[in-house]
């Protein structure tokens, strides 16, 4: 701020100690100063400033934590006994062939 103060304060020529500026002083690089009310000399300048922004960060954890179970399963016989028709199919164990009864031949002069 004190430095646009002191450019300013060139410009209008109210400054403490400094003569205008003469078209010479002007070609020799020295363009502070201003003539006929034009501006020859700018100065841009950035300020940063700190705006605080506080945030609100939620976090959800789902957690998977694993647990053994213990089960005893027990059988009882209620003695009441069912025949389930359906899935019932026939196996063949295998073939096996014998005579039981033969008749004898008959003779042939009979």
């Amino acid at each position: 701020m004190q430095k646009v103060k002191q450019v300013m304060g060139k410009l209008s020529g109210s400054s403490g100690g400094d003569s205008p500026r003469t078209a010479h002083q002007q070609a020799d690089g020295c363009n502070a100063c201003a003539t006929n009310g034009t501006v020859v000399q700018q100065e841009f300048f950035t300020k940063t400033e700190d705006r605080l922004v506080v945030k609100e960060v939620v976090e959800l954890v789902k957690e998977h934590r694993p647990v053994e179970k213990e089960f005893v399963v027990e059988t009882r016989a209620t003695g009441v006994e069912r025949e389930v028709v359906e899935g019932r199919f026939t196996e063949i164990l295998g073939t096996t062939e014998r005579v039981v009864a033969v008749t004898p031949p008959k003779s042939p002069c009979a």
